[in-house]
């Protein structure tokens, strides 16, 4: 059976497990930015195992459109 998939905002589509993977390391203290140049900077860059660096390096786009999301449907209700 395949892993179910989430469909994102912009029509990206990715596996649940991915999303979760990247949330997963967000929530264990590892901080995401993007630089000015465009590249990713993730600090602190030693607590990241070989593994997480390949899996990283394989979901780059994943992790750029998590960095450079916005929420914009928001509606309020009165």
């Amino acid at each position: 059976m395949s892993e179910p998939l989430v469909h994102l905002k912009g029509g990206m589509v990715v596996a649940e497990g991915d999303l979760l993977r990247l949330l997963d390391l967000e929530s264990s203290g590892i901080h995401f930015s993007l630089a000015e140049d465009g590249r990713v900077r993730v600090s602190p860059s030693a607590r990241l195992t070989d593994d997480d660096r390949a899996f990283l390096a394989q979901h780059h786009d994943l992790v750029i459109y998590a960095l450079t999301f916005t929420y914009t449907d928001h509606q309020e209700t009165t």
